[in-house]
């Protein structure tokens, strides 16, 4: 793999601000670019295998592109990827005719982090009535931030505040909704840590707390272990008696789930 694609690549597979389905959307648009080279692409496979093996959309697109690679031509490669792409396309849209029903009388929102796939429902939702949106801001990362400027291009009046006023905004909201990076086999869903503390707070106050995923978020998993991450994005400070804990991903039980929105 040449020094550009390599670069290029590792930035996709550090990528720790974006959700799944944006990670997938960048690493199909990489593969595009070197469609016909079969040895860079394999090696792609290798480093994507080993770095993203908690998404299961990345997986599967995965396994479908190895086979692809190891039997078709450089020209059948495009097209899957084509392909790929519009598949992506066609369950945002699915998911967004699924969600309108039960969306249709939410005009105040809440969410958090950065989820390519909130932001398609909440775009599209906008275009039929003008609503807000509330946004965490998503510690440590502030993914928060990433997604409020997606949605702000679009003219969608948003709100940006700190975590610890997620109880705040939800008291005030109509519906919470977040997207997935996988939902296990029990009906858990794994999704960016505040996920679960905002579903809480709409059980608290008997407000609707959605989760919006596409079929391709479905993990055989049955169970999710925490990943520490590095403890100095939280704190740059170091002490014999301080211990630094920093979760990118959390589990948010079924039972705190208003309903799982799929498409």
């Amino acid at each position: 793999m040449n020094l550009a694609a390599g670069n290029k690549l590792k930035k996709i597979l550090s990528d720790n601000k974006s959700g799944s389905s944006e990670i997938l959307l960048k690493l199909i648009n990489w593969c595009k670019n070197y469609s016909s080279d079969k040895k860079t692409l394999l090696e792609m496979i290798n480093a994507s295998n080993k770095e993203l093996k908690s998404f299961p959309a990345v997986q599967s697109f995965i396994r479908e592109f190895k086979k692809v690679i190891e039997t078709k031509g450089d020209s059948q490669i495009i097209v899957f990827l084509n392909e790929q792409t519009k598949r992506i396309e066609n369950r945002y849209s699915n998911l967004f005719n699924n969600s309108l029903p039960i969306l249709k009388d939410s005009e105040r929102i809440v969410t958090l982090s950065n989820s390519k796939t909130i932001i398609e429902i909440l775009e599209r939702l906008n275009k039929l009535r003008k609503i807000s949106v509330v946004v965490g801001e998503s510690r440590p990362q502030f993914e928060g931030r990433i997604m409020a400027k997606e949605l702000l291009k679009n003219k969608i009046k948003v709100e940006i505040i700190p975590d610890v006023l997620l109880l705040d905004a939800v008291e005030k909201a109509d519906a919470a909704i977040i997207g997935a990076d996988f939902i296990l086999l029990n009906g858990n869903v794994v999704n960016k840590i505040g996920s679960r503390s905002l579903a809480i707070a709409c059980k608290y106050l008997k407000k609707p707390f959605y989760v919006l995923a596409t079929t391709d978020k479905a993990s055989n998993k049955k169970k999710y272990f925490h990943e520490k991450r590095n403890g100095n994005e939280i704190w740059n400070y170091n002490h014999k008696f301080l211990t630094k804990t920093n979760y990118y991903f959390e589990i948010v039980e079924k039972k705190l789930i208003t309903k799982v929105i799929t498409g």
